[in-house]
């Protein structure tokens, strides 16, 4: 048996009339590809139909289609569900990253505005005023 032959079986396509019919060619064709083997096209149809993407390429070897998932190597999955909310899901996340970078640059902000009044005092309390604040520190005076 070769691999045609088994991917027939497997999905469904066991009768070669059936099988020539669905791929258009005569049923002679189909005997003759049982037994020198069927065109690497052909193979790859046929193991998509057996829910097998690796036919497809390498990236895709060890994917498996199910009824409702598409099923990796790992056996992690995803849904029709998940892929429609992707959209979704990729405008939720732009939008919490902005409200983070927001976050951020108002913090920067505040900073940068706290640095400057202290500048400004320093500066109003003359050269000596960093030294006299972290007396005043020790001291307990502020």
């Amino acid at each position: 048996m070769n691999e045609f032959y088994c991917l027939r079986a497997k999905t469904g396509y066991q009768c070669p009339k059936k099988t020539a019919a669905f791929l258009g060619v005569s049923v002679r064709t189909v005997r003759n590809w049982e037994r020198s083997g069927a065109p690497l096209a052909v193979i790859r149809l046929f193991r998509l139909l057996a829910r097998d993407l690796g036919g497809i390429g390498r990236d895709w070897e060890g994917f498996f289609i199910t009824e409702d998932r598409l099923v990796g190597p790992g056996r992690a999955y995803i849904t029709p569900g998940m892929i429609r909310a992707f959209p979704y899901l990729e405008s939720e996340l732009e939008r919490r990253r902005a409200a983070d970078l927001e976050r951020w640059h108002r913090k920067k902000r505040w900073r940068a505005w706290l640095d400057e009044g202290r500048r400004l005092c320093l500066s109003a309390l003359g050269s000596d005023a960093p030294a006299q604040i972290s007396q005043d520190k020790e001291s307990g005076q502020v």
